[in-house]
């Protein structure tokens, strides 16, 4: 059995070695303050591509669509 181009089998085993991959996980978050309770809710987006999170600069406005009933139900909406 050969490894994957670049790994070693593991020295133990002999099992062929496998390469780690990695995920960058961008969102965007957001919090409101309820004026009228004073509570502050965080939002957060589902899992973006960079060049998405990307278009949101750090304290531009952005639309969350909550349940009024239930602040903890949410959605962040991104322009895609």
């Amino acid at each position: 059995m050969q490894a994957n181009a670049g790994t070693a089998p593991n020295p133990t085993t002999g099992a062929p070695g496998i390469a780690p991959t990695y995920r960058d996980d961008w969102f965007v978050e957001a919090e409101w303050r309820n004026p009228a309770t004073g509570v502050t809710h965080h939002f957060k987006s589902e899992r973006l591509s960079r060049v998405d999170a990307e278009r949101y600069a750090a304290g531009s406005p952005i639309t969350v669509l909550i349940d009024p009933n239930d602040p903890g139900s949410y959605y962040v909406e991104i322009a895609r």
